[in-house]
């Protein structure tokens, strides 16, 4: 479920280059290449799984990070980081085709 605001154009595009840049390394496709954590993708299945269908419940994932995913909240601004959750949210509907 992807929340879609007046501005989710210029925000979700700014998220794919954020993405590009700090997450496509181990989430290319939507999926996750770590041997011991496939099943925790960003697939619309996974992020259900997971609870994380809300665009804040991704960002605090971002933000804080899990298990061997690095937090970013140190990395990235809070505006950088809801572009992110966005993105990925608004990929996860398009089946990351």
């Amino acid at each position: 479920a992807c929340i879609v605001t007046p501005n989710a154009p210029a925000h979700a595009a700014d998220g794919a280059v954020l993405f590009e840049t700090n997450c496509v390394g181990c989430h290319v496709g939507g999926g996750n290449i770590l041997p011991f954590a496939r099943s925790k993708t960003l697939k619309t299945n996974a992020l259900k799984k997971n609870n994380l269908l809300e665009r804040e419940a991704v960002a605090q994932l971002v933000r804080d990070g899990k298990g061997a995913m690095p937090a970013y909240g140190t990395k990235l601004s809070d505006d950088e980081i809801d572009s992110v959750a966005q993105y990925v949210l608004q990929r996860a509907g398009e089946n990351w085709k």
